[in-house]
């Protein structure tokens, strides 16, 4: 099953990273926002937006795997989560080539 979030889900913007294996699984957590009385409408909103998140078992060529998780607060959409996984898979990437692994 979380192989085929990369494959053909809602991670499937990191399925082509060269010489990374990865399974995930994305999603959002709801968020509950208290009214105080010095809240805006507009910070209000935000506070309502739902938490980001992706998780992931991902190993670079065969080394030993490696488990990531990602949390964005009030981001209101998974995409934002998988956003920061892909930069920081292929910068992680580009470091392991550099240092020859």
């Amino acid at each position: 099953f979380m192989k085929s979030v990369i494959t053909t889900g809602t991670g499937r913007r990191i399925n082509n990273l060269k010489h990374i294996t990865i399974y995930a699984k994305t999603g959002t957590a709801q968020t509950v926002a208290f009214k105080d009385e010095n809240e805006t409408s507009e910070s209000l909103e935000k506070m309502r937006k739902e938490h980001a998140w992706f998780v992931s078992y991902f190993s670079y060529k065969e080394e030993d795997p490696l488990v990531m998780v990602i949390l964005v607060e009030h981001a209101g959409s998974s995409k934002y989560a998988t956003s920061i996984a892909k930069q920081f898979l292929i910068k992680y990437s580009k470091l392991k080539k550099e240092i020859g692994s």
